[in-house]
C-alpha cells in the first residue's frame, strides 16, 4: 500500500478505537452511578480529604503554600 495513504489511514483507525474505548467507558461510568449499590461522598468531604492530603504533600515537601 501506499505509505502516503497508509499513515492517514492508520490514524483513522487509530482514532476510531480510541472513540470506541472512550465512549465505551464513558457508558460504564454511567451505568455505575446509575446504579442502586453506588456509593457517593460529598463534596464538603471529598474537599476537605484532599485538603488534607495537600497539606501532608507541601509539608513532606517543605513547600510553602
Amino acid at each position: 500500500m501506499n505509505t502516503s495513504i497508509t499513515g492517514p489511514l492508520q490514524q483513522k483507525q487509530e482514532d476510531d478505537s480510541y472513540d470506541a474505548w472512550f465512549k465505551e467507558q464513558v457508558d460504564l461510568a454511567v451505568r455505575e452511578a446509575d446504579s442502586p449499590d453506588a456509593e457517593w461522598t460529598p463534596s464538603t468531604e471529598a474537599k476537605a480529604n484532599w485538603q488534607k492530603k495537600r497539606a501532608e504533600y507541601l509539608q513532606s515537601t517543605g513547600i510553602k503554600s
